[in-house]
């Protein structure tokens, strides 16, 4: 048994055409109803599936540009959830809440609160949040290679940050001629803050390879003093250093 229903789209009690098969599908532009409602045209964005009240309102479409749209297209934000509890928020002005209804950047990912802290404006494209320690894993095969790039519109790669395992190595650098590497402690005048290098002492510690140590009139006296200073420690494998 089948049911249609005829009348213009503006018609009172009809809704344009409806048709229903024996498996109780609806079919709203369609006499071939696959779904217990299905809405169909052949015209971009004129058909769509909507919800509203007096302040929000919930569009679903399809268009002929293979694009399919949820939208709300109101000023408010939309929530999904699951077990009946909020897990994704997207706020209005388009930032993105995981675990979290007040994310503090772009993206925010909350596992847990990690106290009175908000996310600095300079470094807030990615938030990650928890109560004790937090994380991002960059997982590849062992072939392959972990990536961390750094680039801008002149150069795409101009710092890097990879891990290989294959290699049992990881490289952190500059990618192009004329690019620093700077090690800073603290904005101090560098007398109270250190950097520490730790390793295994069977092995070498630090290796420094190149021609020289420059930038000013004292750069031979540099260059001596640390090679006679580290001669001591090369003797036991901690530090080697070569030029």
């Amino acid at each position: 048994m089948a049911m249609f229903v005829s009348g213009s789209s503006t018609s009172t009690g009809s809704f344009g055409t409806l048709y229903t098969t024996d498996g109780a599908n609806v079919g709203i532009g369609t006499t071939n109803p696959t779904a217990r409602l299905h809405l169909y045209t052949a015209d971009d964005y004129s058909q769509d599936f909507k919800i509203s009240n007096d302040t929000v309102t919930m569009r679903m479409y399809a268009s002929s540009a293979n694009v399919f749209q949820f939208l709300q297209t109101t000023n408010n934000d939309m929530l999904f959830g699951t077990n009946d509890t909020e897990r994704l928020r997207i706020e209005a002005g388009g930032t993105v809440g995981i675990g979290t209804n007040d994310p503090d950047g772009l993206v925010h990912i909350h596992s847990a609160t990690a106290g009175s802290v908000s996310a600095h404006g300079d470094g807030n494209d990615l938030v990650v949040e928890n109560s004790g320690d937090a994380g991002i894993s960059i997982l590849s095969p062992d072939a392959s290679y972990s990536r961390i790039l750094f680039g801008s519109p002149t150069d795409s790669i101009g710092a890097r940050i990879f891990w290989s395992y294959a290699a049992s190595k990881l490289t952190v650098g500059t990618n192009g001629s004329g690019y620093d590497l700077s090690l800073e402690a603290g904005s101090g005048d560098g007398n109270s803050n250190h950097i520490f290098i730790d390793g295994d002492t069977s092995n070498n510690l630090l290796k420094l390879t190149g021609n020289k140590i420059s930038g000013s009139s004292s750069s031979t006296k540099i260059h001596n003093y640390f090679k006679k200073k580290m001669q001591v420690c090369s003797s036991i494998q901690m530090i080697l250093i070569e030029w």
